[in-house]
């Protein structure tokens, strides 16, 4: 549940992508649900 909130609050953050993606790609390596790392992946490649 932290996860996804996590992966739904780094993209609004008024912060460089490199970092989005840098906060995002740790978020990834705390998944340990296939639908957590599922949405990580998908909010990593809206990411622009």
């Amino acid at each position: 549940l932290a996860l996804r909130a996590y992966a739904k609050l780094v993209p609004a953050q008024q912060i460089p992508v490199e970092q989005k993606r840098a906060a995002l790609t740790r978020a990834l390596e705390w998944a340990t649900r296939d639908e957590e790392r599922a949405l990580i992946q998908a909010t990593l490649k809206e990411l622009k």
